[in-house]
């Protein structure tokens, strides 16, 4: 299936593959090109994580989950986005996904193709569904959810959203 080339809405060719372990230096990279703002979108802190927890965020993910990038045909070395998720060890058939998307790309379609390429690899291992975390303020991140064919329950709590995306029943 991959690597899938697609075109981002200003029109620049990228294309998403498996992340490989020989990615570490670019993923790295793209984390040091990020606002504070996605940093803390996606990790509920303004955190920059060590290149040993990425390194173990890789790893795991290449155990117990699935992970994908995507970069500019351009620029293919430079990784400008990334998803993957982590199967729930105690909710068989489901696992958490993970989205980031380098800020200069935000709103150009990338986590719209990140998430549906993540989901379809989820629905080839069988898997029911997502169980994603979402700050408030991520409004992305909610709305592209709000758009998805999954029925999904969404409730609030400690400050957070918990999204359950259910892959066995469509929406009408």
């Amino acid at each position: 299936m991959y690597p899938v080339r697609f075109l981002l809405v200003d029109g620049q060719s990228a294309t998403i593959r498996t992340m490989q372990l020989n990615d570490l230096a670019a993923i790295d990279a793209m984390h040091d090109r990020l606002s504070r703002q996605s940093l803390y979108e996606r990790y509920f802190v303004s955190y920059r994580p060590s290149l040993d927890a990425l390194r173990e965020q890789m790893q795991l993910s290449q155990h117990r989950g699935m992970a994908l990038v995507a970069t500019l045909d351009s620029a293919a070395d430079e990784i400008i986005g990334m998803s993957y998720y982590l199967l729930i060890p105690d909710d068989v058939g489901v696992a958490e996904p993970a989205f980031l998307v380098e800020d200069r790309f935000q709103g150009q379609g990338l986590g719209s193709a990140l998430f549906y390429y993540l989901t379809q690899e989820a629905l080839s291992q069988a898997l029911r569904g997502f169980r994603i975390f979402i700050l408030p303020e991520n409004r992305r991140m909610l709305r592209l959810l709000d758009q998805k064919t999954f029925p999904a329950e969404r409730h609030y709590r400690d400050g957070m959203y918990e999204v359950r995306l259910d892959f066995q029943v469509a929406c009408e």
